[in-house]
């Protein structure tokens, strides 16, 4: 009776051990291609679980935001770089900031889109579908379309999330602390909907020294031969013709830039 107890025992300690070790402040660091479910840590499992109830008081608060807003006839806007018909990104140009119910976001998007997305998750280590992509073009927003980085600052980091030294454009990302897993670090998100992208640390290469740690289910992917396909459609409604023209996003990067 005493050694079923204690095999018992040794089993849960074994099971426990086994998953704590399995998640770490960035997220389950997989061993291999194929463990590559999406992964949280344990306070946000905690949260997770507290979703439902959560849900139905931020939508609500959401849409009185968006009914007291519509009554006072005024929008918040964002000044952010959009591509135009020609494939050219120009700006910045003003427009609405996109902002949606969870319940809305939850339609839209895939189950690991939202989790991190709008839940702020984590994707394992190595796992993700744009890591290895080589291709020459843009990483836009999964849930609004706003450009965010271009392939001419995508580098190794050797971390096992996308990762790039600079911005497409300042204005396109923005940045807040986030004191989560007992940590100070400086998250990421979309400019134009919240969308959380992942975070930023002074530790990459030149020109800037930074890393752009990104998970991949934030984003979607264009080739450079397609980015006309990006043109917003905000800038079918008003006159861009005072948007400051902006490099196009298809220039090679400078021989001084690191390679992805």
């Amino acid at each position: 009776m005493r050694l079923t107890v204690l095999g018992s025992l040794l089993a849960v300690t074994t099971l426990i051990g086994t998953q704590m070790a399995g998640v770490g402040p960035f997220g389950k660091f997989a061993s291999d291609s194929t463990d590559c479910l999406l992964s949280m840590g344990f306070a946000e499992r905690i949260e997770s679980s507290q979703f439902d109830a959560q849900e139905l008081e931020q939508d609500q608060a959401i849409s009185q935001s968006k009914n007291k807003t519509n009554n006072e006839k005024g929008t918040t806007m964002v000044a952010v770089h959009v591509f135009n018909e020609k494939g050219d990104l120009i700006g910045p140009v003003s427009m609405p900031k996109v902002v949606k119910t969870l319940t809305e976001w939850k339609k839209q998007l895939t189950e690991d889109q939202f989790t991190i997305t709008r839940q702020s998750g984590t994707e394992a280590r190595f796992c993700g579908t744009l890591l290895d992509n080589k291709l020459e073009g843009v990483y836009s927003c999964v849930c609004c379309g706003l450009p965010l980085f271009s392939s001419n600052a995508k580098f190794d980091s050797g971390t096992g999330w996308p990762s790039f030294f600079q911005p497409i454009a300042t204005e396109n990302v923005s940045e807040k602390i986030d004191r989560s897993h007992r940590m100070v670090r400086t998250e990421i998100s979309c400019a134009r909907c919240d969308a959380h992208l992942g975070h930023v640390f002074n530790d990459g290469p030149a020109p800037t020294g930074m890393r752009h740690c990104l998970n991949s289910e934030s984003l979607q992917f264009t080739e450079k031969d397609d980015l006309s396909t990006l043109a917003d459609p905000v800038l079918k409604t008003q006159d861009s013709s005072d948007a400051n023209p902006k490099h196009p996003a298809s220039e090679k990067a400078s021989e001084s830039t690191h390679g992805k």
